[in-house]
């Protein structure tokens, strides 16, 4: 039988938990500022209440966000540290949003529920269950949000975190943190310490300070995903671009509001500029168009669009994104390899004009 230690600081409760020689040990305590200092007497605590030494852990199991970026960067140092001198210890990368669905799915049997999570400043962070499934976790807008909120009756939140409106508060024990550990382990979602990161899905308060200091230092354009009030200018950019005259706006609208589609705008002085669309599907990404307005074309956009996407995969542990080119767009061709997209594919007179689309794929490392 494998002994199993769990961590979790992301919130506002610190759990510990632990399932040694077939016998369950837990405990919980505030994750106040001296965390960073007490966490490891807490562990060593538990530890000693099991009578067992680290030696004789086999998997540990940490909960990596989202959620307090302080409270995970404390966690993610001290199994990293542990795992200097315990090569053999296998990890379990634990989402925030998944567990809390996971909790709320042990209690209420629902098989569709909304875990979410108030990013601040406007910005959610949300995970579907759906019969045994769980989707992608995502950070969103808050008109993306509400839409997705009007469609799901069993939305959740984690109590005694910030307070989600027309959301139920659930618990969350640190028995539910190993029952999840133990159903994670059981899948075989074991990683090395190597593969362990943080999963923030948005940037810390500290580094979009330090982007918005950027802002005021130089002629600067934002990126961040699209809203509904950018629905007009996405429309005419894209008209602009693909001269696609069966496109319309109610279509964009409707890709807005899809659980699959998402699109990114960059924005000079609250003007769209420029805007990226993509898929998400079953953890990985199909790029699907980048338009620039003319005007504001060769100055590096399409550039840093595609940079934000890639980002977006790392935060999110999305390993591959796919997308077709094609064959004589050499301008776009030379783009995808300055980020070391690779041709995997081609598909002979894929377009109207018996053009030949190549098939690029970029792994995110």
């Amino acid at each position: 039988m494998k002994n199993i230690l769990c961590i979790c600081s992301a919130f506002k409760n610190s759990l510990i938990a632990c399932s040694l020689n077939g016998k369950e040990f837990f405990a919980q305590y505030n994750s106040d500022a001296s965390c960073s200092e007490t966490m490891l007497v807490n562990v060593n605590d538990i530890l000693k209440k099991a009578e067992i030494s680290l030696e004789e852990i086999d998997e540990i199991a940490v909960v990596v966000g989202p959620g307090s970026f302080t409270g995970i960067r404390i966690a993610l140092a001290l199994v990293k540290g542990f795992s200097l001198a315990l090569n053999k210890i296998r990890f379990i990368a634990v989402s925030s949003l998944k567990l809390l669905a996971f909790s709320e799915r042990q209690k209420s049997r629902c098989n569709d529920i909304l875990a979410i999570m108030d990013g601040l400043s406007g910005h959610y962070f949300v995970c579907e269950y759906h019969n045994g499934e769980f989707s992608v976790e995502q950070c969103i807008c808050e008109d993306k949000f509400l839409s997705l909120l009007s469609t799901n009756k069993n939305s959740v939140f984690i109590e005694g975190e910030t307070e989600v409106k027309d959301s139920k508060a659930v618990k969350i024990t640190p028995k539910d943190l190993l029952d999840f550990s133990l159903y994670l382990s059981s899948k075989g979602y074991l990683i090395s310490q190597n593969e362990l990161l943080p999963n923030y899905l948005r940037l810390s308060q500290a580094e979009e300070s330090l982007l918005e200091s950027k802002k005021q230092k130089q002629d600067f354009y934002s990126i961040n995903e699209m809203t509904e009030a950018d629905i007009d200018d996405v429309y005419s950019i894209s008209f602009e671009a693909f001269n696609l005259e069966s496109a319309s706006k109610n279509m964009i609208r409707d890709e807005f509001h899809s659980e699959f589609k998402k699109f990114f705008v960059a924005k000079e002085n609250k003007e769209v500029i420029g805007f990226l669309t993509f898929m998400l599907l079953s953890g990985e990404v199909e790029l699907l168009d980048i338009a620039v307005k003319k005007g504001y074309q060769d100055k590096g956009i399409g550039s840093k669009l595609l940079e934000h996407l890639i980002s977006f995969c790392k935060a999110n542990n999305i390993k591959n994104i796919f997308l077709e080119v094609n064959v004589n767009n050499k301008k776009a061709i030379t783009l995808y390899k300055k980020y070391d997209f690779k041709q995997v594919s081609i598909r002979k007179k894929y377009y109207r004009n018996l053009d030949d689309a190549l098939i690029l794929k970029k792994d995110i490392l």
